[in-house]
């Protein structure tokens, strides 16, 4: 009957057209502008949508960003599926996700956004009939409810003057807050949840989508998510052990602290995730310094980059961090005991060493060895170094090389040796090895 009753109410054509979840086709629609070039994709739930200026970010780094958080209730799964496919060589992902984010999202809200956008169909597992009919359900009850009930009472402490739409969105897939004329009286009541602590499943999806993406080129951080402080007290206990897995399980870098974005009542709109303009500001004020850091970008390096024309080059830009590194043994004998210059052998040099990137906590993508204008690729790096695993940890027992490198490689006159460190990122240090060599 319900379904009956839904086809002769009056409808508004624009309704879906302008629903809040629809924005996700102009989300679409402006990544698929930038196809080919280099981008930053920030994803999330809601607080990716209200929590993040892009043209801050864009403008800072001067890369194209993109905001393609919507929902909480899209799920993990949706939204790392939605960026492999959108996503390519060379591009930044920030993934930023609710606390104990639910994992294969909410089964409506799934079907809903399928009904406004079709190409999403494939991103999670397909509803069973039984799921759609409740789903076309509860559709039709809650338009028999809203047509039929009238209500002018407003809840508490919150006076809205619009629904969320799709047209509050910007080019750039930010939510623009001036367009909601919102007021709010007294403090936020936060809902909290004080189950007992159970670990998150995300984080090894997480894992899994940035071993995808660094098979693609592709860089992934992780960026805790903004909190209402009454919400972060009532939870501490919780937060705090999550927020440590996630530290310790995983495998990409981290662009802040769990307590960096706990923020005062007045910087939340209508949730504990929804941040105002100002709070917007000032979270993506963090991100875009925590971006600097380790993307070692600054406003003299920003645009300094090598073009890929060999196996020897590659898209990089000089690091002022140090790792650790370097050449202990020169055919066979220790650095430390030989003395600089050493004269060049017929048989060319014999280097045995290591090389690590720890800044990032990992081996090296790979190392190369500068000698003069000369770049000479180890072929020999991720041998077993044991005294390195036990001192430094087992994540950089093959850290080791012994590269037999001929004497017709070696440049003429008198040159020292750097050891070039790539990371995963594609970014690299030199390490000045204290070895120079006349040949």
């Amino acid at each position: 009957m319900l379904f009956g009753i839904l086809f002769l109410l009056p409808r508004s054509e624009n309704y879906e057209a302008n629903n809040y979840m629809a924005a996700i086709i102009d989300k679409h629609e402006r990544v698929n502008a930038l196809k080919g070039n280099q981008k930053i994709f920030v994803a999330g739930g809601s607080n990716v949508a209200f929590g993040v200026n892009s043209k801050m970010i864009q403008n800072e780094l001067d890369i194209p960003t993109i905001n393609m958080g919507l929902h909480i209730g899209l799920g993990v799964n949706f939204i790392l599926e939605e960026l492999k496919r959108k996503i390519e060589p060379n591009d930044i992902a920030i993934l930023s996700f609710e606390y104990f984010m639910h994992v294969d999202g909410h089964k409506d809200l799934l079907e809903h956004t399928h009904e406004l956008y079709p190409e999403v169909k494939n991103y999670t597992k397909k509803n069973t009939f039984i799921n759609k009919f409740y789903y076309q359900y509860n559709k039709t009850k809650q338009k028999c409810l809203a047509y039929f009930v009238k209500s002018n009472k407003k809840k508490k402490g919150r006076n809205f003057a619009a629904k969320y739409s799709r047209e509050m969105f910007n080019s750039q897939g930010d939510f623009i807050h001036e367009t909601l004329n919102y007021s709010r009286e007294g403090t936020l009541q936060v809902k909290t949840n004080n189950s007992r602590y159970k670990e998150w499943e995300g984080i090894d999806l997480l894992n899994n989508f940035n071993d995808y993406a660094k098979s693609k080129n592709i860089t992934v951080f992780y960026l805790f998510p903004p909190l209402h402080e009454d919400a972060y007290n009532a939870q501490i206990n919780n937060i705090s052990k999550l927020a440590k897995d996630i530290e310790d399980n995983l495998n990409f870098p981290i662009l802040n602290k769990s307590t960096d974005c706990i923020y005062p009542d007045n910087m939340f709109l209508d949730t504990k995730y929804h941040l105002t303009s100002d709070g917007s500001n000032e979270r993506t004020k963090g991100m875009i310094e925590g971006l600097k850091k380790v993307l070692d970008i600054t406003e003299a390096t920003k645009t300094q980059t090598t073009q890929i024309n060999s196996q020897e080059e590659l898209v990089s830009q000089l690091s002022n961090k140090t790792t650790k590194g370097g050449i202990k043994l020169i055919n066979g004998k220790k650095m430390i005991d030989q003395q600089m210059p050493i004269l060049m052998p017929k048989e060319g040099l014999s280097l045995n060493g290591f090389a690590i990137d720890k800044i990032n906590k990992r081996l090296a993508t790979k190392i190369f060895f500068v000698i003069g204008e000369e770049e000479i690729p180890s072929k020999s790096y991720g041998i077993p170094k044991k005294a390195i695993g036990k001192t430094m940890g087992q994540q950089y027992l093959k850290s080791g090389f012994n590269e037999n490198i001929p004497k017709a490689r070696f440049p003429k006159g008198e040159h020292s040796i750097y050891l070039k460190v790539v990371t995963y990122r594609n970014t690299y240090y030199l390490i000045d090895t204290g070895v120079t060599i006349l040949n």
